[in-house]
């Protein structure tokens, strides 16, 4: 009976012993398979996702195309090989691409108060379309603000029988240094921006066409124009 008793006692001994042998290996085990990658070495979780990147990347809202700004002073256009034209008659030194063409300066008498004379400096072109700084140059013999002879003037009775569409808006600005003003209108489909400055009886307009077809590289050199203009 004692026999029996003691039996039992290194039965039940073993099976413990058997148990927690198996628990501590398996602890083992599985510790090793989780901290088997070398010290700093650490496994991270990683987060694909190109194609959410690239849709973001879309939705990013681009400036519209302008062909000037209010603030032409961050030229991008490189203007190593640009050249420099000085006007004679008017005083004004307007430098432009080596690769643009500077036109014969033409005068106009559309009415007794539209006479200007003008001067296209016209980008290479593209098919029929050609971008152009146009530089203009009209006589205020009553030496007025430039807003004011702009309403009087280009806003008159007499000057909508050849633009018929409203000015859409208009911003004071800075040209050459100088107090000017920038008129956004819409004719005949196309938008253009015309800047304005007046000195010594004179009022100077850079006017910016596009013809329909626009390059960024365009964009970037007639804002350059803008910004290295000077009027003596």
């Amino acid at each position: 009976m004692e026999r029996q008793w003691l039996k039992k006692i290194i039965i039940v001994f073993l099976v413990s012993v058997t148990i927690l042998a198996g628990v501590w290996l398996y602890t083992v085990l599985r510790t090793g398979s989780v901290n088997n990658t070398p010290e700093g070495n650490a496994v991270t979780a990683t987060s694909t996702s190109p194609t959410n990147a690239f849709l973001d990347q879309t939705r990013v809202p681009q400036p519209p195309p302008a062909a000037s700004s209010s603030k032409p002073t961050e030229p991008k256009a490189n203007t190593i090989s640009w050249q420099i034209f000085t006007d004679p008659t008017y005083g004004y030194n307007v430098s432009y691409p080596g690769t643009w063409t500077l036109r014969d300066s033409r005068k106009y008498s559309g009415s007794p108060t539209n006479n200007y004379e003008q001067r296209n400096i016209d980008s290479p072109e593209h098919g029929d379309e050609v971008f152009s700084v146009v530089m203009r140059v009209y006589y205020d013999k009553n030496t007025l603000p430039v807003e004011d002879w702009y309403a009087k003037t280009l806003q008159g009775k007499e000057f909508p029988q050849f633009y018929p569409t409203p000015i859409l808006a208009t911003t004071s600005v800075t040209i050459a240094g100088l107090p000017g003003m920038e008129a956004f209108a819409s004719f005949n489909g196309f938008t253009f921006r015309e800047y304005f400055v007046t000195k010594n009886n004179l009022v100077y307009s850079i006017y910016l066409t596009n013809n329909g077809y626009t390059l960024q590289k365009d964009i970037d050199a007639a804002n350059t124009v803008l910004s290295k203009l000077t009027i003596n």
